[in-house]
């Protein structure tokens, strides 16, 4: 299939069958009438095939999300995406050509949530560089599209024809609305709003409102005249540069209008908000000689010098020099010989231990929003209390024992940063829609999401890359365990082990070299299937509770459960609770819990057959030479198993491997017998 073109006859039946809702495309642009609203049924979509099966594809946002990295920019379009990959884990990848624009793909968490009214929302930067969102079905994305300028659409990595649409890495309401926060922290301000709506006096507190004018000149002359007044420009050399940009059709004194009006919303902008001093900017930055990288502390991200230079290109101080003269620098410049700027020879997290640590380390550790917020809880009569113990109780199963060990490891989790937590939660349900995922969002937002990682699988936590999704966190969540493994069933169990109990881990980003760092995560694991994350029955890392439960609760307790949590103070309300009733001490292991639950699943199919034919006729103890053994292993199991998984499948199964006189064998029993079952072989 890789090797067809991706044109639409080809792909986009296979693309409807994994969930997307699919659209032709004449370039970039849908070539259907009322698109946005018209249903897309499997029928609709062969006959699209039939008729315009060389179109492009594209993908109406109904329950999509996409964030279009629209920056030339190669070092801050680098910077922008590694930051929200960083805060928002999971999202495909799309670039187009060869060039620095990109955008990513997720999906909504939320599925009748109002992540936005209408349109799309456009974020514009001084330097230039746009973000733009895209979360409704009045907007589409091209996923797979030929000949468009500047280059084809094509994934790096993982594509929509390889990922499921509801495997998607989802991003809730409050998730959507921290990134829109997260694009204005960075300079990128949204010009959405108009004359019509905002005049040039009343500037808006995050930038100036953009003309309301078509195409996208504006846009990006908005973003350059800023860039330009903040560098100290005056106006007439600023108006005689934009008259080289004017548009066939616009006369010089239309473009003059224009451009003097935005000149003017900037500077009234600017002067009711002032650039911060040179000093107040100095204290947001930190240099780690280790990686060569400078880290905003207002957003705790690092990026390379080049982006560094970029951001911050356009602040300049002022100073007088020998001969008495006013000159200016650049902030960037000033900074690289000051000897106050701070400098560190590496990072490291701490908890509770200050930004700068003793042996001159960068502290990455973030208080968790939790212990922020515990002390304007008031947990007595509180819905959000009264709710949140019911879904941990039908998660639980009703029964005591289960419920106390998954709070109180919630709640140390929280109010013990300081204090390394050995093991981890499972939690099981084949019960699709239970809440286990609504659970572990409620505990990233106590520890805030800043601090978590929540991922759809395995895959990002068990990759090379993987240093986005540990550093720095203390909650990391899986919503899914299917165990693929590294050739073995038990491979994702042996790989997870050190992230779980030991004091480092090893983590590595992209183009950095891998390296170790200080481990306080705590992690939790879902699954629909009680044998979807396996391991021995003497491993005490997780906690495991499988909830036995047939049916869900009442659609309106998750509905209410949602509304009530949009609230922080629901949240604060429930990190009190916790803090006065769930913060005791825990073991260093978990209890066995539910753990013999998953040891019956995973008995091979062949060995309870052995197991099943040794308990109806014989006495224990059974033991056979290891050459039958690995003839009745291959036979029944239908294929050549290897040793290690052979040996491995028996143990659970409850055989040892021994020696009977000076012959490896297989035995079964309270303790190995003196001779070998001669007639087992035969009757299996």
């Amino acid at each position: 299939m890789d090797n067809k073109p991706k044109n639409f006859s080809n792909i986009a039946p296979q693309l409807q069958t994994k969930g997307y809702t699919i659209l032709p495309l004449d370039g970039k642009a849908p070539k259907i009438k009322e698109w946005s609203e018209l249903p897309i049924t499997p029928q609709q979509i062969a006959q699209w095939a039939a008729e315009k099966p060389n179109a492009n594809v594209g993908l109406r946002c109904d329950q999509a999300l996409m964030v279009d990295i629209d920056i030339e920019d190669l070092a801050e379009a680098q910077r922008m995406t590694e930051l929200i990959l960083d805060q928002f884990l999971g999202g495909l990848i799309r670039r187009r050509g060869d060039n620095a624009k990109l955008a990513l793909l997720y999906r909504r968490a939320d599925p009748d949530g109002a992540y936005k009214n209408q349109g799309q929302k456009r974020y514009c930067h001084a330097s230039g560089g746009v973000v733009e969102l895209f979360d409704n079905s009045g907007a589409q994305m091209g996923i797979y599209s030929n000949g468009l300028p500047g280059g084809d659409y094509h994934w790096d990595g993982s594509s929509p024809l390889a990922v499921p649409f509801d495997e998607l890495a989802p991003l809730s309401l409050q998730q959507w609305a921290a990134l829109r926060e997260l694009l204005t922290q960075q300079g990128y301000v949204d010009p959405s709003g108009s004359r019509t709506r905002q005049t040039a006096q009343t500037p808006r507190a995050d930038g100036p409102t953009e003309p309301e004018l078509s195409a996208g000149w504006n846009n990006e002359v908005f973003a350059v005249i800023g860039k330009r007044v903040r560098s100290g420009i005056d106006d007439a050399a600023l108006e005689a540069e934009a008259l080289t940009w004017r548009l066939p059709g616009y006369s010089e004194q239309e473009t003059l209008a224009e451009v003097r009006d935005m000149i003017a919303r900037w500077r009234a902008y600017l002067e009711e908000n002032p650039d911060e001093s040179y000093e107040d900017w100095r204290e947001g930055w930190v240099f780690d000689a280790s990686s060569n990288k400078f880290w905003s502390l207002e957003n705790m991200s690092s990026i390379n010098h080049q982006a560094w230079h970029t951001v911050n290109g356009h602040r300049r101080s002022t100073f007088t020099d020998e001969d008495g003269e006013t000159q200016t620098i650049p902030y960037c410049k000033r900074w690289l010989t000051d000897p106050d700027a701070v400098r560190v020879s590496g990072t490291t997290i701490a908890p509770e231990q200050s930004l700068i640590t003793k042996d001159d380390q960068l502290n990455l550790w973030r208080d968790y929003w939790a212990r922020l917020h515990a002390d304007k809880g008031t947990p007595e009569g509180s819905e959000a209390v009264k709710l949140f113990k019911e879904l941990v109780d039908f998660l639980c199963d009703g029964r005591d024992e289960i419920i106390q060990m998954l709070l109180n490891w919630i709640g140390f989790g929280l109010f013990n940063p300081a204090i390394r937590v050995r093991w981890s939660i499972l939690l099981i349900s084949d019960l699709k829609g239970a809440g286990k995922s609504m659970l572990c969002s409620t505990i990233a937002r106590l520890y805030g999401l800043e601090n978590a990682s929540i991922l759809p699988g395995l895959g990002g936590l068990l990759s090379n890359f993987n240093g986005s999704i540990l550093e720095g966190k203390a909650f990391v969540a899986v919503n899914e365990t299917v165990d693929k493994g590294d050739g073995s069933k038990f491979g994702a169990v042996e790989a997870l082990k050190s992230f779980i109990s030991d004091d480092y881990i090893s983590v590595e980003h992209k183009g950095q070299d891998r390296r170790q760092v200080d481990n306080y995560a705590r992690f939790m694991f879902c699954s629909n299937h009680t044998d979807g994350l396996p391991f021995e029955k003497n491993e005490r890392r997780f906690g495991v509770i499988v909830c036995q439960a047939t049916q869900a609760l009442d659609p309106d307790f998750y509905a209410c459960f949602a509304e009530i949590f949009e609230d922080d103070q629901a949240l604060a309300d429930l990190a009190a609770w916790l803090k006065a009733h769930y913060s005791d001490p825990l073991p260093n292991t978990a209890s066995p819990s539910d753990t013999a639950l998953i040891q019956d699943e995973l008995v091979e199919d062949w060995v309870a057959m052995i197991n099943d034919h040794v308990d109806g006729n014989r006495m224990y103890p059974v033991a056979l030479p290891a050459k039958d053994m690995r003839e009745i292993a291959d036979r029944l199991s239908g294929r050549k198993l290897s040793d290690n998984h052979r040996a491995k499948a028996l143990k659970r199964g409850g055989w040892i491997r021994g020696k009977l006189k000076g012959k490896r064998c297989y035995w079964r029993g309270e303790q190995q017998p003196d001779y070998f079952d001669e007639d087992l072989k035969h009757e299996l």
